[in-house]
């Protein structure tokens, strides 16, 4: 993301979400975090001066909607960057919680999938991109309780999951 895209969310609004949604999916672990920064700028924007952002929202969905189906670097990379975000009220909007619930849950079985069928060859990236989603899940998970919000079931059957998990770093990150 360049300084111009920066300038023009602050000082225009202008969003430019075709070059934000790009950054996520680049793979480029520096795109996708100026990515989030430019969400983030747009959301805090939204919440001090009670803007409309409903495509900044939808663009988030998207992003969210197609965790599952990504490559697990760029999964990977979104889990490490997006959990900066979670403070965000938006996190805690009904839809954008059941979609991301539910999203980070696939994510997790397509994971599990992926490990299973790598059996041989353990795959570094896969470890990493369950680890990477156990933090999340953990933090978001922590960030309901704390605001008195409903854990939605799928993030529920996520940590039940974890705590399950074959591996060490997994479960005791549940147990923290």
């Amino acid at each position: 993301m360049t300084l111009q895209t920066v300038d023009a969310i602050i000082n225009n609004f202008n969003v430019p979400y075709n070059e934000i949604t790009h950054g996520f999916i680049t793979g480029n672990f520096v795109s996708q975090s100026q990515s989030f920064s430019a969400l983030n700028i747009i959301f805090y924007l939204s919440e001090w001066f009670k803007l409309d952002v409903k495509l900044g929202i939808d663009k988030l969905n998207q992003i969210i909607v197609s965790l599952p189906f990504m490559d697990m670097k760029i999964c990977t990379g979104i889990f490490k960057t997006i959990s900066g975000m979670l403070g965000r009220s938006i996190f805690k909007y009904q839809s954008i919680k059941n979609t991301f619930c539910k999203s980070l849950l696939q994510s997790y079985r397509n994971m599990k999938y992926q490990e299973e069928m790598d059996t041989r060859f353990r795959d570094w990236s896969t470890l990493e991109g369950i680890y990477s989603l156990s933090i999340l899940a953990k933090k978001y998970y922590t960030e309901l309780q704390l605001n008195n919000i409903e854990i939605p079931i799928d993030l529920t059957d996520l940590i039940e999951l974890l705590k399950r998990d074959v591996s060490p770093e997994v479960r005791n990150q549940m147990e923290e």
